[in-house]
């Protein structure tokens, strides 16, 4: 017998319910057989009328101790540097910080290194879309597996947030939920 859920992932978009005046979504993912439950989402209307899902205040009630890194340098090599030491990520983390200013064609990016040899990249491009690339396992060749246009300008130094537990991964721009995403394989705790 095959065990389709060893290589599926499904993201669902279950209950939407109001609490203290604001409009909430809950989010679940089966991925490999195991069911996660991600952050809640605040729905919203914005200025141009588009149904947006953003990052909802109530979840740093889930943050435990606050963890400071130095900054990694902006690395033009092509080389990852990652943080000083792994992230539980059994347990779940929320990574914040900032990604430098771009311009023209450049584009900066998060690596979230995975079992099996694999991982994903985020890019973010000048021009406010998001690129997410899975490496190939055995390989340093990456494929894109989705492109994310929000069609909306960021910030100059844009926030984001990457909540990460397991294969689980949220994204968001200036509390703006990019993408939720199975990453290819278990994430290690190395983030660069």
């Amino acid at each position: 017998t095959a065990d389709f859920t060893s290589e599926f992932s499904f993201h669902i978009f279950c209950p939407v319910f109001s609490f203290r005046g604001e409009v909430l979504v809950d989010h679940q993912t089966l991925s490999r057989g195991v069911t996660y439950l991600g952050l809640l989402k605040k729905a919203f209307v914005d200025k141009a009328g588009i149904l947006r899902l953003a990052y909802w205040n109530g979840n740093e009630k889930l943050k435990g101790k606050e963890k400071k890194f130095q900054n990694i340098a902006v690395n033009k090599s092509g080389l990852i540097s990652f943080l000083p030491e792994s992230l539980d990520i059994d347990h779940g983390i929320i990574l914040e910080g900032y990604f430098p200013a771009l311009k023209g064609n450049e584009k900066s990016a998060l690596y979230i290194a995975c079992e099996k040899n694999k991982g994903t990249a985020i890019f973010l491009k000048a021009d406010g879309q998001v690129e997410f690339e899975d490496k190939v396992e055995h390989s340093k060749e990456y494929r894109t597996v989705d492109t994310i246009n929000r069609e909306m300008k960021f910030s100059s130094h844009p926030h984001f947030r990457l909540f990460l537990k397991r294969t689980l991964m949220e994204f968001y721009i200036d509390d703006i939920l990019i993408q939720c995403y199975t990453l290819p394989s278990r994430a290690t705790g190395k983030i660069g």
